[in-house]
């Protein structure tokens, strides 16, 4: 019952069953279940889409770059956050931006 409880808690609705599902999954305890949905509760918090610009932007940033590219904006400050998909992708990426590896102080390397 402190399981159910827990996730009566969450803000999005819609989120609901796939963190119903995690908790089964991940056969959480009642105390862990009520930490996933207060992270699920603050991890958007304040934080919106950039304008539809943005979304152009991404695209030829991720086509460019190889990487997931994302923009979230909180109040007056936009962060862009680059994935990459694998070492050998983030390894190249350097290059991508005219910076030499044999120029870091690490060679490039992650």
């Amino acid at each position: 019952m402190g399981h159910a409880r827990a996730l009566l808690g969450l803000k999005n609705t819609t989120r609901l069953r796939p963190v119903r599902d995690a908790v089964v999954r991940r056969r959480l305890s009642v105390r862990r279940t009520e930490a996933l949905v207060l992270r699920e509760n603050t991890s958007g918090e304040n934080l919106e889409r950039p304008s539809p610009a943005c979304s152009s932007i991404e695209t030829a940033l991720e086509s460019t770059l190889g990487a997931r590219v994302r923009f979230r904006k909180k109040g007056s400050r936009t962060t862009c956050t680059l994935s990459f998909p694998s070492t050998e992708r983030f390894r190249s990426f350097p290059e991508k931006l005219g910076i030499r590896p044999d120029a870091l102080p690490d060679g490039g390397h992650p």
